[in-house]
């Protein structure tokens, strides 16, 4: 689809790359299309669908001895982590932006963001009271990017709070507004919401703005 570099650049070549691709007009014009067609999708089993899939988020890609290596963050439902680490290893690390249906936290490659005390899930209160967590979150995540490991990040329905998450990893690594950032997602899970949500919507700008990689330190998870 163009929107992902061939091997033998560097990382820091295809985060350059992927920046001045997704804030090019060709991009946008491609993105307007593909929501177009989302919008106008009238079969309801090809919709349900869509919404059940693991979504694909090209983010890297290398290669070495003719062999292909690319690496994704993968979005969707919590309830598939065993799904996804059966297709893409059973290493994968997940991110889990709710505490219903997440995996107990006794793997090293679980990171559950967790919920305030008193509260039925993880929600915006928590995601703005435990902005520390929030940063090692970050920093763990854009690590394992960096390094060509894929990552899963989940939520519930896999289009509101992980997209949150997504939006701001992606934002940071490649030097993208919240907007940019949000766009990406959307080219390929044009159905995702979070934008809608206002309190999400300025702190995903808020975060992106503000993240320091000294500041998230290397700890916790």
């Amino acid at each position: 689809d163009g929107l992902v570099q061939r091997g033998g650049e560097n990382k820091e070549e295809q985060i350059k790359k992927k920046e001045k691709l997704v804030k090019s007009k060709a991009f946008k014009n491609k993105l307007e299309q593909k929501l177009r067609e989302w919008e106008g999708a009238s079969d309801y089993a090809y919709i349900i669908k869509k919404f059940n899939e693991i979504t694909e988020i090209p983010i890297f890609e290398s290669s070495q001895g003719g062999k292909v290596s690319k690496t994704y963050i993968l979005l969707g439902k919590v309830e598939d982590v065993s799904k996804v680490r059966n297709e893409y290893g059973k290493s994968i690390p997940l991110f889990a932006m709710t505490t219903i249906d997440a995996p107990e936290n006794n793997e090293k490659t679980n990171f559950i963001f967790g919920k305030l005390e008193g509260e039925r899930d993880t929600a915006y209160k928590s995601f703005n009271e435990m902005k520390p967590r929030m940063k090692i979150f970050i920093k763990k995540a854009i690590d394992f990017l960096k390094s060509g490991q894929t990552i899963f990040i989940a939520c519930q329905q896999g289009k509101d709070r992980s997209v949150l998450f997504a939006t701001i990893v992606i934002g940071i690594l490649f030097n993208l507004s919240r907007e940019e950032a949000y766009n990406y997602i959307k080219f390929y899970r044009p159905f995702v919401t979070t934008d809608t949500f206002t309190n999400q919507w300025k702190y995903i700008n808020e975060m992106i703005k503000n993240y320091n990689v000294d500041e998230a330190g290397g700890g916790g998870g």
